[in-house]
């Protein structure tokens, strides 16, 4: 490796490839948005809504929770984990899924959720053979992450396990849809926006810092244009939030292929931020009121995946040149995945700096530095709140009801 770019592809594609162990977040995370928010019809438009449970049931014969619930117990084998005596020893791990869901009333269902989990050790090995020169060419076990051998079957890793709790159950439900059948991105667009939304005005509504106002997204002007996804105003300085749903494209996560991670970077960094300030420009025009006496503007680009910061496409927005296209009072812009935009609304919620303080202070000394590695190296360890613990508590609840454990 003799050229810079080469290291910041290497650096693109690790981390595109890092898997997020914390399966309490993924559970809350999926529950929220695939168990409450798509059973929520009058959040819709009409012409929007899928019901998402129903077309999953009758293309797989078992319900997203059966599926949901068949994963959280296999995972429990990669949760305890195994020491590598006992991998490597004369006792046989795996797990026989006849006797393994023997006490569950589901076990039919639960049998075909597990089926589709596994791979066979011959395709395993084709696959890893003709994927050698590429180490970050990890697709094919978020969707199988388990190999069976004979009778027995084996999970592969915890964050394997762990990512087919959502990006799993994302691609499982996208397939229920035919190929040029866009339907299902729209309406996980606006889950993700509802969820997000969500998630910040609980935030705000339970802050340490009492003056925090959170604005959601409204129409404005005569023709009833949509503001941005959400607002959080504080005194005279305003964050601004445009969600942008979809995945990150395989031949930018793979190969860091120039052409794709360009219009990725464009697609969900770039895009949003430049919308957001169209519409906070069109609005301080047409109804100055709403954010009146704002002199301070930070834009955050929130996206499912988090585009990872490499300077050679980070550099794209901290131009000057290209800042000066921005409305004079808008002073940070930045992009964020999903684990980072829920770590904003930790912040808000239990600190009793400004989030505007937080993210300035970040940007400037750890532009690099991803905002939850940030976090923990400078204020420990990012806990569960109170509200996330009693929605894992409903989460395990479900599991229970949905398994039959028979007594």
């Amino acid at each position: 490796m003799d050229k810079g770019d080469d290291v910041e592809n290497l650096i693109l594609q690790s981390l595109l490839f890092t898997r997020d162990t914390h399966i309490d977040r993924s559970l809350i995370r999926q529950h929220i948005l695939f168990e409450e928010l798509s059973r929520d019809i009058n959040r819709f438009d009409p012409k929007e809504y899928i019901d998402i449970h129903r077309v999953f049931n009758e293309k797989y014969g078992y319900t997203i929770s059966e599926y949901i619930s068949t994963i959280i117990v296999l995972n429990s084998i990669c949760i305890n984990e195994r020491t590598l005596e006992e991998v490597m020893g004369q006792t046989d791990w795996g797990i026989d899924p006849e006797l393994y869901f023997d006490n569950t009333l589901m076990k039919d269902r639960a049998l075909l959720v597990f089926d589709d989990l596994c791979v066979d050790p011959i395709t395993l090995k084709n696959w890893a053979k003709s994927t050698l020169n590429n180490p970050y060419d990890f697709e094919p076990l978020l969707i199988n992450p388990m190999f069976k051998s004979k009778k027995l079957a084996y999970p592969n890793s915890p964050g394997n396990m762990n990512a087919v709790i959502f990006d799993g159950l994302f691609f499982k439900i996208r397939n229920c849809f035919d190929l040029k059948d866009e339907s299902f991105f729209r309406f996980f667009g606006r889950l993700f926006e509802h969820y997000i939304s969500d998630l910040l005005k609980t935030a705000v509504d339970e802050a340490k810092i009492n003056t925090y106002k959170f604005i959601e997204e409204f129409k404005y002007g005569r023709e009833n244009k949509l503001s941005s996804d959400a607002y959080i105003l504080l005194g005279k300085s305003l964050l601004i939030i445009e969600c942008k749903s979809g995945r990150i494209r395989k031949e930018t996560k793979i190969a860091a292929d120039e052409i794709t991670a360009k219009k990725d970077f464009q697609k969900f960094v770039i895009n949003p931020i430049k919308q957001a300030n169209k519409v906070y420009t069109e609005i301080i025009r047409l109804e100055p009121q709403i954010f009146e006496g704002v002199n301070k503007v930070f834009i955050l680009s929130v996206s499912s995946h988090s585009f990872p910061k490499v300077p050679k496409f980070n550099n794209k927005i901290s131009d000057k040149q290209w800042q000066k296209k921005l409305h004079s009072t808008i002073k940070q812009v930045d992009y964020l995945g999903i684990l980072e935009i829920e770590l904003i609304a930790y912040i808000i919620k239990n600190m009793d700096e400004s989030i505007f303080k937080f993210i300035q202070t970040k940007k400037m000394y750890d532009e690099y530095i991803p905002y939850t590695n940030y976090y923990n190296q400078k204020y420990g360890e990012i806990k569960r709140m109170n509200n996330q613990n009693q929605k894992l508590k409903e989460v395990f609840e479900n599991v229970k009801t949905t398994l039959g454990l028979k007594s």
